[in-house]
């Protein structure tokens, strides 16, 4: 039950290229740069510098068409509002957030961008990253999660062999849900939106492909903001009759912009990204009774933990997507295999679900316990007691945890043997 969550590049001083501070499409003879990544708990990021303050840990997503950044972030890097607002599409539904000016972004010191418009994102369900990073409009990308790096190329010459071709299917970000406030007799319409800043900024490209789903068609935006291996959008779950579909699912939430969304996690039988499958393979439903889709053009969305088993390249001019498996192609699927769900309340770590019959009930766990600590499990270096919790608790069956609660004042150390739920 446990639920984890969610944005115009130019090529800046690549090693061996020059000085930081070119513009995008500056330099006809500056071709590629590569910047390192980390995976974190499935969180795709890197360094990113707000004019010249920093550098910040951003999210590098590729379902994104704007930077954004955490509130509190932009008030420590003397970003000022602009007193815009912005609406942001989510699984959830719409959401308004503020807009800031940049006037340089560095990313990993090595691309930059510059007159940059930057949407406010409040990332309190994250103890990793404080913005989010989309990719080029552009500029060819890949995101090679074997050796953790990404590379931006002006000019892709071919897809290597190895890799399979897609098309994209969707057209350019959406323009139409800027908003602005605060102009006298302006009333939040479209009359002069294509004059606008944002409007620039917004135009970026986000993958979207057609993949198969137990062999029917879904289309698939590539999402690497997205920690889930694949969630799939009310619509198609309507359409297609999944809610209640396989005979297993666990309860979960998913974590958007602005609020939650009730899913389920099940598993299928395949889901086919061209030559590459996946067989049994962890997926999300969203709640068909949910409010809106994230996104008009696509069915749902992949993400890392789907992503991260298959190195990517996405080649907007030519609109083309390609993958190539990784390493990672057949490691176990993740999911919360504890049967809970917790939640930082008043600081402190509470149980807030429990599955009747899974494992966290049959060790006497119940909603309402406090966590006051716990061991075992595979945890990422670094990490929160809450998210380092989380992540535990979707590792492999058979794994034992140690949680310990506030009994009344004393500490009990319960054990918790994960298990295979679905």
């Amino acid at each position: 039950m446990a639920g984890v969550s969610r944005r115009q590049l130019g090529l800046g001083a690549a090693a061996g290229f020059g000085a930081l501070g070119l513009p995008f499409g500056a330099s006809a003879g500056l071709e590629r740069a590569e910047v390192p990544f980390a995976v974190t708990r499935n969180h795709i990021w890197t360094g990113v510098t707000l004019d010249e303050h920093g550098p910040y840990p951003f999210l590098i997503d590729t379902g994104g068409v704007w930077y954004m950044v955490d509130p509190d972030v932009a008030a420590k890097a003397s970003l000022a509002p602009t007193g815009e607002l912005f609406k942001i599409h989510t699984a959830a539904g719409l959401t308004e957030q503020p807009v800031y000016r940049l006037a340089h972004i560095a990313i990993a010191n090595k691309i930059a961008d510059y007159n940059v418009t930057v949407v406010g994102l409040r990332q309190d369900r994250n103890d990793i990253t404080v913005g989010l990073m989309p990719l080029s409009e552009t500029l060819a990308t890949t995101l090679d999660f074997d050796t953790k790096t990404m590379i931006v190329e002006r000019n892709l010459r071919s897809i290597p062999d190895d890799f399979q071709s897609f098309d994209l299917i969707n057209a350019r970000g959406w323009s139409g849900d800027y908003r602005r406030t605060g102009v006298p007799g302006d009333e939040g319409g479209a009359g002069d939106h294509d004059a606008t800043h944002l409007r620039r900024t917004l135009m970026t490209r986000q993958p979207i492909i057609e993949g198969k789903l137990d062999g029917q068609p879904i289309r698939l935006m590539i999402d690497s903001g997205e920690a889930e291996g694949l969630l799939v959008f009310p619509s198609y779950v309507r359409l297609q009759n999944l809610w209640g579909h396989y005979s297993k699912s666990v309860p979960t939430v998913n974590r958007g912009l602005n609020r939650d969304v009730d899913a389920r996690i099940v598993r299928p039988e395949r889901l086919s990204l061209g030559r590459f499958a996946f067989d049994r393979p962890i997926i999300q439903l969203a709640d068909p009774k949910s409010s809106g889709d994230a996104y008009r053009l696509a069915d749902g969305v992949i993400g890392v933990e789907t992503l991260r088993r298959l190195n990517f390249i996405n080649d907007p001019s030519r609109r083309i997507a390609a993958f190539r498996p990784s390493k990672a192609f057949d490691d176990v699927w993740r999911y919360d295999r504890a049967g809970m769900s917790i939640e930082r309340i008043d600081k402190t770590i509470q149980i807030t679900a429990v599955d009747e019959d899974g494992p966290a009930w049959k060790s006497g766990l119940r909603k309402g316990d406090v966590v006051t600590g716990w061991a075992g499990g595979e945890t990422p270096a670094g990490a929160s007691p809450y998210f380092g919790l989380l992540w535990a608790l979707q590792g492999k069956a058979g794994s034992r945890l140690g949680i310990q609660i506030d009994n009344g004042g004393k500490p009990t150390m319960v054990g918790v043997t994960l298990e295979e739920r679905i």
